[in-house]
């Protein structure tokens, strides 16, 4: 995409001047452009949705706390309109500065991780109706890691060689499966806030981005941390002991490496088959299903 995939008019309806120069922006599976030094526009795969979504960063905005140990983008609404915050197919949004890590700080991305969804479940806000709504690949294996829905349920199941490398962890997970020994209410939560945090060099909080919500409770957000530190980066002991082991903990922790590894099981494309198939290819050896589920073994016996 060229940077006049943002058009004028779409840069007026923001308060953007037409002439101000356009950067495409790495990551995602969306393309999205600087404008200017701190204008972002990002592509709205959903209208309701990122309406809402607006709305809630809003909220988040006056409620957190002056010290705040994250720092998330304000939501930028339409010239004249302060409520509405999409137009042909746009959002804006503040920039963030920072850059991601090579190297994970685990304990400071957990920290982080909790000081978000505190404030976020401060909001009490109802459920939102595209959670229900707009169903794919990760909301359905979210379904799954819950008990909510089967792998038969799912529209599509992916090949064989995938298959041969999850159904035991997934048979094992869900063994390992068990209800939660305290009510703990759900709110909404960011379901890959690990992989997207931005680092200041001025010594600014932590930048949250990307905001993939999921309605779960408070602490499923620090369990799907954990769960990608055990699959991709063979954390182990040490990391759940970070993260926390008591019954309630290793419960969120087992639907969340559930969560993770049932993604792959589902053939609903990301980006588009043939870029999802390569990715997939790659990716898929670099993950370490038994070393996760193993890691998780160890503190059953405390549940």
């Amino acid at each position: 995409m060229s940077a006049t995939a943002v058009p004028e008019n779409i840069l007026a309806a923001f308060g953007v001047a037409s002439n101000a120069a356009l950067k495409p922006l790495p990551g995602g599976s969306l393309v999205c452009y600087l404008a200017g030094d701190d204008v972002v526009f990002r592509p709205s795969e959903d209208d309701a949705e990122s309406e809402q979504i607006a709305e809630i960063l809003s909220k988040l905005r006056k409620i957190m706390p002056a010290t705040a140990e994250y720092r998330v983008s304000r939501p930028i609404a339409l010239v004249g309109c302060s409520e509405r915050f999409v137009s042909g197919g746009w959002t804006a949004w503040s920039f963030l500065s920072g850059c991601g890590r090579d190297e994970i700080i685990w304990s400071e991305t957990l920290h982080v991780c909790r000081a978000f969804h505190r404030d976020l479940g401060t909001l009490k806000i109802s459920k939102p109706e595209f959670l229900d709504r707009r169903m794919n690949r990760f909301r359905l294996a979210d379904r799954f890691a819950w008990g909510e829905a089967s792998l038969e349920e799912m529209p599509n199941v992916t090949n064989s060689t995938v298959l041969s490398r999850i159904n035991g962890p997934i048979k094992e997970l869900v063994e390992f499966r068990r209800p939660l020994s305290h009510e703990l209410p759900n709110q909404l939560i960011h379901g890959d806030i690990g992989g997207n945090m931005l680092f200041d060099s001025e010594g600014k909080p932590p930048g949250v981005i990307d905001m993939t919500f999921y309605w779960r409770p408070q602490g499923y957000g620090a369990a799907i941390v954990v769960a990608d530190g055990l699959l991709w980066n063979q954390k182990g002991g040490d990391l759940i002991k970070l993260y926390g082991t008591d019954a309630d903990d290793i419960q969120l922790l087992v639907r969340a490496v559930l969560f993770r590894t049932v993604t792959w099981a589902i053939d609903v494309p990301i980006v588009s088959r043939v870029s999802d198939e390569t990715w997939a290819k790659r990716m898929l050896p670099l993950v370490d299903f038994a070393g996760a589920v193993d890691a998780i073994k160890k503190y059953l016996v405390r549940c």
